[in-house]
């Protein structure tokens, strides 16, 4: 019985020898992450509410942006990887192809992108020049992020940890640095903290390029390449875009029913449950890139469902203690946000449910298991539009209601996915659903 007690063990745990790695590259991402957020958040203090309502806009749109031009690509990249360890077509192919995509994405997604933000600003009260500086600085900063996180992911996939984390942190503790500086001159300008950012990220790839093999910048693609890419990414096109929207959304539909301090509420208490997305990097920087080296899908399976599992329990644990000392936790925002308490354990709840639903998404997409997202997620625009109809977005109480309700519908779907995703493995070991 206690042989089969710790064979059991040993099949879902990692050696102590890869628990120690994950736990230093854990809190590695953790670090950098944290102080991305407290230094985002730390802006509430600095900008006056007006401004603050007008950077939480540049960052909602500057997030669409990149989220939206990726449309999958980011996962390919972690699938073809794996492919290419199994025996597959050599990956530096395979990135030429998802380059060039992503580029063409990205012209696209800024136009949407910038047109929705120019018209948000103008709302409130924007000027021509203010609105000129504002898209200006997130396109510039979009873009840099964009190569970022493709130089980065390439050092990850590439086992060259350390050498990312390096190159994030180091982008990090300069904002940081920054940021400071921004708060001895009092500047107060929405436009400072985004300046602040495409710069600190151009530090970040110039280490992190470092790091990535050159031959994955010299292979050029074949036209006959782009095609199995392109099948990949029309099966994950319609989810990375409402997941990408859904920010954009809540933003945009409180803009024109709400006020400047609905905005600026709903962006603070996001910035608290920001806590989230740290809990979240965990699982793209550190166990997806494992998961896209391991050729076994037993041993992939058990490293992509076991972190959910505990992130699920951690999350509830957070948000339980946040409703407990929800004073305290407002007062990280200052006294122009005290009172929210409700309107912060919805926040809490939405992102505790998304986070899980986005480290299911990307484990899903490692596996290959694409091809029903499509017809899920056309079910989850008839929902959306169904209760975004029924909703009122005049407070900040009804604005978080709304993305928690959409926080719960990807929960479903993304646990749904992987259901399926494991039966059929069960029964084509050899036949992924990619």
């Amino acid at each position: 019985m206690i042989k089969r007690v710790k064979s059991g063990l040993a099949r879902i745990l990692p050696s102590p020898r890869l628990l120690l790695q994950i736990i230093e590259q854990s809190f590695a991402t953790i670090v950098v992450q944290a102080l991305g957020a407290i230094t985002t958040l730390s802006f509430v203090h600095l900008l006056p509410e007006h401004e603050y309502a007008l950077f939480g806009l540049c960052i909602v749109s500057l997030n669409f942006i990149v989220i939206s031009s990726d449309l999958g690509l980011g996962a390919s990249m972690q699938f073809f990887w794996r492919e290419a360890v199994r025996g597959g077509v050599a990956f530096p192919v395979r990135y030429r192809a998802i380059l060039q995509l992503r580029t063409w994405f990205f012209g696209l997604s800024s136009l949407a992108g910038l047109s929705i933000l120019g018209v948000m600003i103008a709302r409130h009260g924007g000027t021509i020049p203010t609105i000129a500086t504002l898209l200006g600085l997130v396109a510039v900063t979009g873009w840099l992020q964009v190569r970022s996180g493709m130089i980065v992911s390439l050092a990850r996939l590439g086992l060259q940890l350390r050498r990312a984390y390096s190159a994030e942190l180091a982008g990090s503790l300069a904002r940081a640095a920054l940021a400071g500086v921004g708060f001895l001159l009092l500047v107060r300008g929405a436009w400072f903290p985004l300046a602040t950012m495409g710069a600190t990220t151009l530090l970040t790839i110039f280490i992190a390029r470092r790091g990535v093999d050159r031959s994955m910048f010299l292979v050029k693609g074949a036209p006959s390449e782009m095609k199995p890419v392109l099948g990949y990414v029309l099966s994950t096109m319609l989810g990375t875009v409402i997941f990408a929207t859904q920010d954009i959304l809540v933003y945009s539909l409180a803009s024109l029913q709400g006020s400047s301090q609905v905005i600026a509420q709903t962006f603070a208490l996001g910035r608290l449950a920001a806590i989230f997305v740290v809990i979240s990097s965990v699982m793209a920087n550190v166990v997806i890139p494992r998961i896209a080296n391991l050729g076994s899908d037993g041993h992939a399976i058990r490293n992509g469902l076991l972190p959910p599992a505990i992130v699920g329990a951690g999350c509830l644990m957070l948000t339980l203690l946040a409703a407990a000392f929800s004073d305290q936790a407002l007062f990280l925002l200052g006294k122009a946000y005290a009172g929210l308490h409700h309107e912060l354990i919805l926040a809490l709840s939405a992102a505790s449910l998304s986070l899980v639903a986005q480290m299911l998404g990307r484990f899903n997409r490692a596996m290959g298991w694409v091809k029903i997202e499509t017809m899920i997620y056309l079910i989850h625009v008839v929902a959306i539009v169904g209760v975004g109809l029924s909703s009122s977005f005049t407070s900040t109480r009804a604005v978080l209601t709304f993305n928690l309700i959409l926080s719960i519908f990807s929960f479903v779907e993304m646990l749904f996915i992987t259901c399926v995703g494991l039966r059929s493995l069960k029964m084509h070991p050899k036949m992924p659903l990619a």
